[in-house]
């Protein structure tokens, strides 16, 4: 079987182990919860979601995020 997220149980940003993970909404980066829940207070990430949005409607699944800035 072929492996599609590159995963080791490690949070890509803060580097914490965890059991769970979700992709960032501005890059690539698999990361935990407390994470994405500060990602989420950023001002920007309206704007990242809806980038998102935006390209999933075009068919672009691969979308690599508008960059943390």
């Amino acid at each position: 079987m072929e492996k599609i997220i590159n995963w080791n149980g490690f949070c890509q940003r803060c580097h914490k182990k965890t059991n769970g993970f979700i992709m960032s909404m501005f890059n690539t980066q698999l990361i935990c919860l407390e994470c994405s829940k500060k990602e989420q207070k950023r001002s920007d990430y309206e704007k990242a979601r809806k980038a998102d949005e935006a390209e999933i409607r075009k068919g672009n699944y691969n979308f690599k995020g508008i960059g943390l800035r």
